[in-house]
């Protein structure tokens, strides 16, 4: 029965690594409601690589289509999810090795190199040369630049396209993560497809609690992006008009908590007078959203060059 058990497990083995799994088994019956901190703290395991594994039936053998078929449950331990974090600057060279900091020092990025961050210079030379200055600091750093100073939302359309990873993080490059953002998000990318979160305001070298959850930062799933056509080619408030228009297809989670500092400034997107919350243009794109006629458009990309 021993040597059937190991037999067992090395299938199980073999049919995890072929989804490009790496995992090790927990001997030990442990229950759910057990996996609690010191428990995985005293078997040497991240509680962020824990996943469950059903074995189904009762016959404790292969069948004869070779599917493992074992009665209950156990728990395996394996890679951490992938993730692509989608950021656009522009005009950001004083702020963005703040946030590109915040990202490498993410806990969910502790001992796991699984993830890309792709940035997008809206065709400022400035934030570029920053970039190329501080590179060699980042782990898994793409930097595109745009050749044509399109917006946010089209280098965003444009970047997302470069990824074929599901989890897509959508952040700012002059706002800074909190250490276990990314682990926060992850934890509940299962259920749903949007996942938003409440952030503080960061002014000057100013902390201020602020309990808005906004549409900008965001996760989604790239699956669910591309069936929705992308963002408006808008110069602001596509965020906003992407959420109402898949309204339908959204499984949303808000984390009722900070994640991140959202840097206040006078020539951010929000707040310049050609496209800040009073603007003219802002106001006019207001009054398109939640008139679409179809939920999926015609995704808008920009061309560029990797660097």
């Amino acid at each position: 029965m021993k040597r059937q058990r190991i037999d067992i497990k090395k299938k199980i083995k073999k049919k995890i690594e072929s989804r490009h799994q790496r995992f090790i088994f927990i001997d030990k019956k442990i229950k759910r409601d057990e996996m609690n901190e010191r428990t995985l703290m005293r078997l040497g395991i991240d509680k962020n690589k824990l996943m469950k594994v059903d074995l189904v039936a009762s016959s404790n053998q292969v069948n004869s289509h070779g599917n493992v078929e074992l009665s209950g449950s156990t728990f395996v331990v394996g890679e951490k999810e992938r993730v692509s974090i989608i950021i656009t600057a522009y005009q950001t060279q004083n702020y963005i090795e703040q946030c590109l900091d915040s990202i490498e020092n993410q806990t969910y990025f502790i001992n796991n190199n699984n993830f890309e961050v792709l940035v997008g210079v809206d065709a400022c030379q400035e934030t570029l040369d920053k970039l190329i200055q501080i590179r060699s600091k980042y782990r898994n750093l793409r930097i595109f630049m745009m050749k044509k100073n399109k917006g946010t939302y089209v280098t965003s359309n444009t970047l997302i396209g470069l990824t074929n990873n599901e989890n897509i993080i959508r952040f700012d490059s002059d706002d800074i993560m909190m250490p276990d953002m990314i682990s926060e998000i992850m934890r509940n990318v299962e259920n749903y497809n949007v996942i938003r979160f409440k952030y503080f305001k960061l002014v000057g070298s100013q902390v201020r609690i602020w309990n808005h959850v906004p549409h900008g930062v965001i996760y989604i799933k790239n699956s669910t992006f591309e069936r929705l056509g992308g963002y408006q080619p808008w110069m602001c408030a596509a965020d906003t008009e992407l959420l109402r228009r898949g309204k339908s297809i959204i499984k949303e989670f808000v984390i009722n908590k900070p994640l991140f500092y959202r840097r206040m400034r006078e020539n951010s997107l929000t707040a310049s007078p050609e496209f800040g919350v009073n603007s003219e243009m802002r106001k006019g794109y207001r009054q398109l959203i939640g008139k679409h006629e179809t939920m999926s458009i015609k995704k808008i990309i920009g061309r560029y060059i990797e660097y």
